[in-house]
Parts: C-alpha cells; structure tokens; sequence
C-alpha cells in the first residue's frame, strides 16, 4: 500500500500487534487443552457425560406466565387462522349459490 501513499498509523500497527498476541496465546491455550483430551483416558470423558446426564436440563423450563402467554397468543392464532378458513368457505357458497341462481 505504500506505493499508493498509504500507510497505517503507529496506533493501528500496536493495536495489530497486540490483537495478534492475544490470538497466539488463544490459539495456544486451545491446542494444549485438545493436547490433553487426546491424552486424558475415556473415563474423563464417561464423568463428563454423567455430570451431564444428572443436571436438569433448563432450556424448555419456562414460568407459568410465559406458559399462559404462549398458550393464549397460540389460541389468538387459532381462532384467527379458523375464521379466516370459514370465512373464505362460506364466501365461496355465497358465490356458488349466486352463480346457481343466475343461471
């Protein structure tokens, strides 16, 4: 870029280093922790899935409130989707039974 009359600022090149540093060390600190998983016997690996197993799982709890919201905003939709459905069938005999009569 410098044959363009661009160059980065000192700021920019530290901030460069600095980001690059913090990238080698998680990068170093990521193949050590997989270095010793390949190292680590199957039986780590059998507690972990234990520990797992005997914790609740938290991601479908909700509160009664939530529940009574989900339940009342899937009964709008219900009852909407429904009356459209009705509404649009009955249009239609209108439409039939006009047609009927005019012929």
């Amino acid at each position: 870029m410098a044959e363009r009359g661009w160059s980065p600022d000192d700021e920019a090149r530290e901030k460069s280093k600095k980001a690059q540093e913090v990238a080698s060390m998680l990068e170093d600190e990521s193949l050590e922790r997989l270095r010793d998983l390949a190292e680590s016997s199957g039986s780590d690996v059998e507690a972990a899935r234990s520990e797992r197993q005997s914790r609740p799982d938290l991601r479908m709890d909700t509160t009664s409130e939530e529940q009574e919201r989900a339940n009342r905003n899937t009964d709008i939709w219900t009852y909407t989707l429904v009356g459209i459905a009705i509404a649009i069938v009955l249009v239609g005999v209108a439409f039939s039974l006009g047609l009927d009569l005019l012929t």
